[in-house]
Parts: structure tokens; sequence; C-alpha cells
């Protein structure tokens, strides 16, 4: 635990050292935070960005995520309400097993059709549970709704974490106006007069799309499914700043952190390349599909199907990897900073592997509505425990209600 007044202390120099983050971002700057105790609160006094909620000691803290919900009005108008009537028995269902302390949801809630995401909101808002949305590439096509729109409504709900954060980090085409969406939430443990945060939680906007000229990645363009965003150099050198503000307050002069995102970093094609037990390329998409498409995900546990290294991985490919067709750099930043100990992302709605690779557990969240495409055995949603030390445990829950 860390004295408040010498954290107040820590503030003032760090604060001489750094940019104040109510600056707009630009890229070279420094983004240093500061955290304080206040009317037995940790707040960040001069981060608008950055919130804190409170573990109890010596009880682990849960967090309960969806996944590619995708609730739409044209399937809302032709299943009678059939999605949101799914998503609605299943998050409650799920809800009522763990008593999560943090419902995340990994992106592509709705399309930014306003009802259709006020829908997804309204539920996920009625357990009286604290709350954090990140935008999908779905969600960033801002059909109806701008980003600062649907954030707007996010901020309009008591139980809503959601902070727009910096703004024109991420790649939103055709326009990065409201490129909002990165944030950060600490859970901290408070005792007296000082506290210290266990485990803090970064959230990103992974984008929608980008385009892509073979000639600006020389030698680095080895799969190109489709054209989705990378995280850009901007949001990389913001999530250093984020991870580098946080370490004085942890145990010792150390924080682990987790991120949660959409579309997955280059790294899970990597690590699937490295995890699964194949004699075919990953990169050779039809063969991959009709080794691996078979297995069920309870098969998945069997360790035969994993490489020495692997053999605590579990769960499916069922579909290629569409992310970015280039190695973006970020992985490479989790790696010099030695924080990261996970990475949770969405959008790829058959895909639900868990990988822990080079100390990293990579992890698809498990779909947990019908919207768009799924497969009806594995719906459902992921939960993540954090213990004291800021260790987690990672496992998948079904809920086969789909009928």
């Amino acid at each position: 635990m860390r004295k408040a007044s010498l954290i107040l202390a820590l503030s003032i120099s760090v604060l001489l050292l750094a940019a104040s983050c109510t600056t707009p971002f630009a890229p070279g700057k420094d983004y240093i935070y500061t955290l304080e105790l206040v009317d037995g609160k940790v707040i960040s006094p001069d981060c608008p960005w950055v919130y804190c909620i409170e573990k109890t000691k010596g009880q682990d803290f849960t967090i309960l995520n969806f996944a590619d919900v995708q609730l739409s009005n044209s399937r809302y108008r032709e299943q009678n309400g059939k999605d949101l009537a799914f998503f609605i028995e299943t998050s409650t269902s799920i809800v009522k097993r763990f008593h999560p302390d943090l419902i995340t949801l990994t992106g592509d809630q709705a399309y930014g059709e306003t009802n259709m995401l006020t829908a997804v909101s309204n539920v996920v808002d009625s357990f009286n549970t604290d709350w954090a949305p990140v935008f999908g590439n779905h969600d960033n096509e801002q059909r109806q709704m701008t980003l600062k729109a649907q954030s707007e409504l996010y901020r309009s709900y008591d139980n809503c974490l959601f902070m727009d954060g910096p703004s024109g980090l991420a790649r939103i085409q055709p326009t990065k106006a409201d490129a909002i969406g990165n944030y950060v939430i600490n859970i901290v443990e408070i005792e007296g007069d000082s506290f210290r945060v266990v485990k803090s939680l970064i959230f990103l906007n992974s984008g929608n799309e980008q385009t892509y000229k073979s000639s600006d990645y020389e030698g680095q363009m080895r799969y190109h499914e489709f054209n989705y965003a990378a995280l850009s150099e901007d949001q990389i050198h913001w999530y250093e700043g984020m991870v580098q503000s946080v370490q004085p307050y942890g145990e010792d002069g150390k924080v682990s952190s987790g991120v949660i995102l959409h579309i997955p970093p280059y790294v899970f094609l990597e690590a699937a390349a490295a995890a699964y037990k194949s004699d075919t390329s990953i990169f050779d998409v039809a063969a991959w599909e009709k080794k691996f498409k078979e297995i069920s995900f309870e098969e998945s546990y069997d360790p035969q199907i994993w490489n020495e290294g692997y053999k605590d991985s579990f769960g499916m490919m069922h579909e290629p990897y569409g992310g970015t067709p280039y190695d973006e750099g970020f992985f490479d930043a989790v790696k010099s900073l030695g924080s990261t100990d996970f990475i949770l992302a969405g959008h790829e709605h058959v895909n639900n592997y868990c990988i822990n690779y080079e100390g990293v557990q990579l992890v698809y969240g498990m779909k947990t509505g019908t919207g768009s495409y799924f497969e009806s055995d594995v719906l459902g949603g992921t939960v993540i425990t954090i213990a004291d030390d800021g260790s987690v445990t990672i496992r998948h829950e079904l809920d086969h209600q789909y009928k």
C-alpha cells in the first residue's frame, strides 16, 4: 500500500515531467496520469479518462464479458425480436450464476442504430452492475449514431463507465472526427489512508477499416482476409503511457494490466500458428479450416491438438483470422513493458481460443448474441477472475438456451 501523502508528492513530481492528460493528444507527447485518495475514493485529478473501481481485499474480482451481440433493425424485424430475447435470457442467466463486479462488452453491440444500441444498453444496465463497452467495427460504421452520440447514450446510464478518452487515436474511415473510446479502469484496494492498484484495464477502440497497400508493408503482409484496421502508432504510444503511469501505485511498484478491444492484434494470428498442432500452414486458409473446423469446443481441451508449450490452451479456431494483415507493433510494446498479461478481443464469432503466448493470454471472447453468424452450441460469455495479486483466471461459460 502507498500512503496518500506520498502519492501526492509523487503526483507533483510526475506532473513536472509529463504532459497533462487534459491536453489534446499529439504524437510524441508523453501521457502520464496520477492517482490519489480523496474522501475514501481513488481518483485521477489530472486525467478525465481514468476511473478507479474498488475491490474487496481477500475476495476475487470477477469480470464477465459479452461479445458481438450485434442487434440490428433488419434482423429484429425478420425474426420478430428473437435476437434481443436470446440476449436477455442468456445474459441474465450468466449474470445470476457469476454475480460479476464488472461487465465488459468487446464491441459490435449493434450497428450504430439508436434503438438497437439502446436495447443492448438497457439490458446490461438492468443488472445494476458497473459495465464498460468498447466500440467494434460495426459500431464504428455509425449508421445512425456518430461515436459521440453513442458515447452520450452510454454515459446516460448510471452504471456505465464508458469514457471518451483522447480524440483521434483510432483508425476510423471515412473520418477520425469522433475517434474516441480509449480509456482506463483501475481495480484498486483501499485500506485506511492508503491504496494500491491490483489491476489496470485498458480499453481500446480498434477502429473499423483501413486501406492496405502491399508496397507500404514490404515483407510484412503475410495474411489478408479483410481490410480491418490495425491499432495506430498513436494508440500504441498512448497505451504505453497508460501502463507506465500506473506502475508506482502497485505492490512493490508493479501493476499488471489487461487490454480489452474488438479487432484482435496481429499477434493473435502468430499465436494460433505457434500453438495448434498442424502440418498445415495457417496462411493456407482452406486447408486450415478443413483440419480444424470439426474440432468442437469440448474437444479443444485435449492437449493432443496443441504443440508443446501450449498444452494449457483451449478453444476453437473455426474461421480465418480477420484482423490486420501485418504486424502493427502492438505486441512489441506489450512485451517491452512487461505489464499486460491478457488481451481480450471479440470480432470473430466462431473463434474462442485462449492461448498463453509468451506470457500473455490471448483470448477471443465467447460470442454472446445470435446477431449475424454464430454456432449454436458455443454461445455464452467469458469470465475473468482477478485475484488479490492481480493474477487472472480465464474461462468461457456456455449457455445452451438457443432453440
